[in-house]
């Protein structure tokens, strides 16, 4: 009980805050959200409240930047210099990760999930029966545009960008421009149609 009362002090005043006094905090090896499982590189600012729904490991690199809401599960990896807008969700697996690159852009209403609900026992209700975990990994120089959802078991290239509202389900080479539900190769950063 008490525990749970410090988190949601801590939470509202120095997670939503996106101060330099966060920054500072968030830094300090004697901040307790090492015991929640997040690793944070100095630079950090947020200015909106971050959630974390869970206890397992997640790292965010240096001057990582989150202008909105932001909520965090599973296993997830953050690299530096990653920019977020408002209302993102990067949940990853108990056993599986998401791994975001350096220098990477993301837009609002993001949704990065690596796992899916099992649905095939018709006997069973659908939140009764567990789910299917995979692995996302975007590498460096990504910019996902606004309301990019992101599916499990699926690699973005380096210096890829997604078309706003794209739904990405399979992997995509470096430097593409995919748009589109599914995203597909429209072209490539380097002016080739595809």
């Amino acid at each position: 009980m008490i525990g749970n009362v410090i988190r949601l002090f801590l939470d509202y005043f120095f997670l939503s805050s996106g101060s330099g006094l966060t920054s500072r905090v968030m830094t300090s090896r004697f901040f307790p959200w090492l015991l929640w499982g997040v690793k944070v590189q100095p630079g950090f600012r947020c200015t909106g409240p971050v959630k974390i729904s869970d206890g397992l490991p997640k790292s965010i690199g240096r001057n990582f930047l989150c202008i909105g809401q932001l909520l965090l599960g599973g296993r997830v990896v953050i690299g530096d210099n990653v920019a977020l807008n408002q209302n993102v969700f990067i949940v990853g697996g108990e056993g599986k990760s998401i791994k975001i690159g350096n220098n990477v852009l993301i837009g609002p209403n993001v949704v990065l999930r690596s796992s899916d609900h099992r649905f095939s026992d018709v006997d069973t209700p659908i939140r009764l029966q567990g789910h299917n975990e995979g692995e996302i990994t975007i590498e460096d120089d990504v910019w996902l545009g606004a309301n990019v959802v992101v599916t499990k078991n699926v690699r973005i290239g380096h210096g890829c960008v997604i078309g706003a509202g794209s739904i990405v389900t399979r992997d995509l080479p470096p430097n593409s421009i995919a748009v589109g539900v599914p995203a597909r190769v429209v072209s490539s950063r380097g002016g080739l149609n595809v």
